[in-house]
């Protein structure tokens, strides 16, 4: 589906009668569609500041994925004297700071009001000359010490500070991220991994969200993206819509099986999919009593078991509440909800979702913030949000860990019936201004699929371009 206003954006010349008009054309992102690399920052220049005992150890994990690191003005450079890196005289010297891809900073450890002017300064200065689809991460800590109240109060005050920039950056592509890591090194290994992935184009449609690392599930033997994925099996429900299928060719690309399971009525399609990649073609119907059984089954007999296990069907049946007959309240929360709820936690008491196993159900900015004529659409993707929290937790000694994506605005075909104004708002209402391509969803997918996102556990990741719906 074609967005008219981005592909004008392309043309400087409606770029120029755009502007001259009031109108700010939506940015063009640069986002990364190949399969994952050996180093996700190849080539990047990443500018580093902050004061945080983490920032060094942090900028090695970035070389070694091959990012050329900059250090900010005045950065005591005994923090990263065992690393190769450029530093910076000055902010203005435009010429480096245009080619500047990412910034990091360490804000882990603020425990005062001038190291949080700092965080101003800082970002004061490097905005000067910072070019279009930048990615910025800024680190904080989670205190340990609850009472501890001026450290609670800085670190959620980065927060609202890094979600301000994030809507002011939106118009050129950038985006911006925070992670709140826990102390010691466990922590510290585990929010390496997210930070290289939202230093990269792998991240471009997510923008101002706060990922809080976990350590919850057992730690696995490596944290890596490429390869992580070779050999395992995945199961891809709703294959064959916009979503379903960039995420089963993004799993195929790593090296995946990928079971692909749609409703019956799409048989042939579904078959022709699954042909494609190379996988195994499960025509079911979500919805019924028998679905937990019925799949296990399918499973044991085709393949034996499940690593990977991605919820995106899912049905909408549209109405207000008062006009909402029961039968279409129930078609919804069968499919959407207790389905899905019901054959994890099957898979899982079988022992056909196996040890350092995956669930990622697809949830909704409508789970988040509701939605006029949704109740229940929208009473279904929130269920899942908490359901991934709750199981994460059951599961944790297994090392299997549990995420809900939410998308915004996607392009895929079943948005294309969206009335044409009413897809025109729905773009619009994001930071990016601009929905998002099955291929972001098929990427934050794949990271949290991975070992480098073992980090990420029982929680909620946006990936909706900075929609502000439920913000």
């Amino acid at each position: 589906m074609k967005d008219s206003l981005l592909d004008i954006s392309n043309s400087r010349l409606f770029q120029a009668l755009l502007k001259k008009a009031g109108v700010n054309p939506p940015p063009v992102l640069s986002r990364s569609k190949s399969p994952w690399g050996e180093q996700l920052l190849r080539d990047r220049n990443i500018l580093i500041g902050g004061e945080g005992e983490h920032l060094g150890p942090l900028s090695k994990t970035f070389v070694k994925a091959g990012a050329n690191i900059f250090t900010a003005p005045g950065l005591n450079d005994s923090t990263v004297s065992a690393m190769p890196h450029t530093a910076l005289s000055s902010f203005e010297n435009s010429e480096k700071m245009n080619t500047m891809k990412g910034i990091f900073y360490d804000a882990s450890g603020m425990d005062s009001y001038a190291q949080l002017k700092e965080l101003y300064g800082f970002f004061h200065q490097a905005l000067l000359n910072l070019k279009g689809n930048a990615r910025v991460v800024i680190l904080t800590s989670i205190p340990q010490d609850q009472s501890h109240v001026l450290k609670q109060t800085l670190s959620q005050a980065v927060i609202g500070f890094a979600k301000s920039m994030a809507k002011e950056l939106g118009p050129k592509g950038s985006t911006v991220q925070i992670i709140q890591s826990p102390e010691g090194k466990e922590g510290l290994d585990r929010s390496s991994p997210i930070a290289q992935f939202f230093l990269s184009d792998f991240s471009a449609f997510i923008t101002g969200q706060v990922i809080c690392t976990s350590t919850l599930a057992k730690a696995p033997e490596n944290y890596n993206f490429a390869g992580s994925l070779a050999g395992k099996v995945v199961l891809v429900t709703g294959a064959i819509g916009g979503i379903g299928q960039g995420t089963v060719m993004a799993m195929a690309a790593e090296g995946a099986h990928v079971l692909c399971l749609d409703h019956e009525s799409n048989k042939e399609k579904l078959e022709a999919l699954a042909k494609e990649v190379d996988g195994t073609a499960i025509p079911l119907s979500l919805g019924q009593d028998d679905n937990p059984t019925k799949l296990a089954k399918i499973i044991k007999d085709s393949v034996g078991h499940v690593d990977i296990l991605v919820h995106n069907a899912g049905i909408t049946r549209d109405k207000t509440l008062k006009r909402m007959s029961e039968k279409l309240w129930d078609q919804v929360i069968s499919v959407n909800l207790k389905s899905i709820v019901e054959i994890t936690e099957h898979l899982a008491e079988t022992g056909l979702l196996r040890d350092n196993g995956r669930v990622i159900c697809l949830s909704s900015i409508s789970g988040l913030a509701g939605n006029f004529g949704q109740s229940n659409y929208s009473s279904a993707k929130a269920g899942l949000i908490a359901f991934v929290n709750g199981f994460s937790k059951t599961v944790a000694d297994k090392g299997i860990t549990a995420n809900c994506v939410a998308p915004g605005f996607i392009e895929t075909p079943m948005t294309a019936k969206i009335p044409f104004m009413t897809r025109q708002f729905g773009r619009r209402l994001a930071t990016l201004s601009q929905g998002g391509l099955p291929i972001d969803i098929a990427n934050a997918i794949t990271f949290l699929s991975s070992s480098a996102g073992q980090g990420v556990n029982g929680t909620v990741l946006r990936v909706c371009g900075g929609h502000l719906m439920g913000a």
